[in-house]
């Protein structure tokens, strides 16, 4: 069983009530379907903050493969 996009997107905008990614920002969507496609084929958890992470080269799916993904584009100004 997988968790959908839209559980997941749900969950981090609880967990993180000053993001404000939506469906009004197409540069996110595309980026967070781009993103859950990869977790979803690699079948590996996502890591975007860690004690050993250099998240500077962009977030790691799944514990040591090296396999990075870049951080999410920065929310548009309104």
């Amino acid at each position: 069983m997988t968790t959908s996009p839209d559980r997941v997107a749900d969950l981090i905008l609880r967990a993180l009530p000053t993001a404000s990614p939506t469906a009004d920002d197409p540069d996110y969507v595309a980026w967070f379907a781009t993103l859950m496609k990869i977790v979803e084929a690699t079948e590996q958890l996502l890591i975007a903050y860690a004690d050993y992470l250099d998240a500077s080269q962009g977030w790691e799916i799944g514990s040591g493969s090296d396999i990075r993904y870049p951080r999410p584009p920065a929310s548009p100004k309104i």
